[in-house]
């Protein structure tokens, strides 16, 4: 088995990053002025996120997993805690018919994710250039710099490019390998984070 890493700083490539901002976004609106106690949101952050309806599926997380919704608090319900799933219907025919159902729904949702995933596809390569580089080739990294008030050194002032670092590797048509000028390797980088160096 092959194991490719992600490019370097490309959340894009990484769906987890969008729920990070999502979760980020809740905690912010819980944490308020107190950001000591940010850990003791996250169980109503979470059934939030298992319980919203996403529009590419038109179903919820929790529902696609167990194949119902979750309980909810108020109507006389508690939140589940223990991860409990639906029991089998003691009705064979109750159950096969279920199932049926929930084939339908996991076929359902594969086609509109292939459709979302056209979409967007569509849309970003709208203004998209393809680009290709040789190992050998000399290119500028974009620069990743972190303010450092101690050194005053702001990021904002930094210069946008760095390098010139050569082409080590192509691992895929858009990520590749780059190293320094002395032969050591710096990470996969995407295309989209380096341009070619004009000496």
């Amino acid at each position: 088995m092959k194991i490719l890493l992600n490019a370097s700083r490309h959340p894009q490539a990484n769906p987890a990053e969008r729920v990070n901002r999502d979760i980020i976004t809740m905690l912010r609106a819980y944490v308020k002025d107190n950001h000591r106690d940010w850990d003791r949101c996250l169980p109503k952050i979470g059934f939030a996120l298992r319980t919203a309806h996403h529009e590419t599926t038109q179903y919820s997380p929790a529902f696609l997993n167990f194949g119902r919704e979750l309980a909810s608090a108020g109507a006389g319900f508690e939140v589940l805690q223990d991860g409990s799933v639906l029991p089998s219907p003691e009705d064979p025919a109750e159950y096969a018919e279920k199932q049926k159902e929930l084939r339908n729904i996991y076929n359902d949702v594969v086609n509109r994710i292939k459709e979302a995933h056209g979409q967007n596809a569509r849309r970003y390569n709208l203004r998209r250039r393809p680009v290709t580089y040789r190992v050998g080739d000399l290119v500028l990294k974009k620069n990743f710099p972190q303010s450092d008030a101690a050194k005053y050194f702001s990021a904002k002032l930094a210069p946008r490019y760095v390098g010139p670092y050569v082409v080590a590797k192509q691992i895929s048509p858009l990520v590749y390998t780059l190293a320094d000028m002395n032969g050591h390797e710096i990470g996969n980088w995407h295309v989209t984070d380096f341009k070619k160096y004009n000496q």
